[in-house]
């Protein structure tokens, strides 16, 4: 790891981007209902589709991004990732396999939270400003861009709260054994890593319903 953790000597003074309020919170829930055992593709997109979120294999995502970005995009292999459409601004789930069982949906849960702050940012900034870090080769650029360290440290938070954590002070202890956290502070740059701990900080907080100090 670069740095030591710490969290107190950071003065919080920026607000974070909350996932829920993009009306996606029902669509989650029935996303990680265990009862609903495997989930086909068609299925999937129908569940979707009333939520505003899209559903579309690898080849219709490919065939849609502009030419010049399809190298550094996603490799065929995933078997599923996710993204904010750039035209419409929604979030878009690319699936590459057939069924769907409870594990892949939680980590499809996940990363959907992490493209619902993506859409939270894009909707502060002026029309037609495009998001940061889309070439993902890079990832020390990738990690430090400031787009990416919101949406990746609540996706660090996700993982503490897996991990089981239930308290902010135990989402600390358990930072150092989160592999995402484990990647990220070894590739994000110094300057980056100061503004993850303030944000990790801060969702540890929002997740688990305590009061920001």
């Amino acid at each position: 790891m670069k740095a030591s953790i710490s969290f107190t000597s950071w003065l919080i003074t920026e607000a974070i981007i909350d996932w829920q309020g993009h009306g996606v919170e029902e669509f989650l829930e029935r996303l990680n209902d265990p009862g609903i055992g495997g989930l086909r593709f068609e299925e999937l997109r129908s569940m979707a589709t009333p939520y505003g979120i899209e559903v579309v294999n690898y080849d219709q995502f490919i065939r849609e991004i502009p030419e010049e970005n399809r190298e550094s995009a996603p490799p065929r292999m995933a078997p599923f990732f996710a993204l904010v459409n750039p035209d419409t601004e929604r979030p878009r789930i690319v699936v590459n396999v057939p069924m769907l069982f409870a594990r892949e949906r939680r980590e499809i849960s996940k990363m959907l939270k992490h493209e619902l702050i993506h859409v939270g940012q894009l909707q502060r900034r002026p029309e037609g400003m495009a998001l940061g870090g889309d070439d993902i080769r890079d990832e020390t650029e990738y990690l430090s861009n400031k787009d990416e360290v919101m949406a990746f440290s609540h996706s660090v938070v996700d993982d503490l709260i897996s991990m089981g954590a239930t308290s902010v002070d135990a989402g600390v202890k358990l930072l150092p054994r989160s592999r995402m956290w484990q990647w990220i502070s070894n590739k994000a740059t110094d300057s980056a890593l100061k503004r993850y701990r303030k944000y990790v900080y801060l969702y540890l907080k929002l997740e688990l319903e305590e009061e920001v100090d």
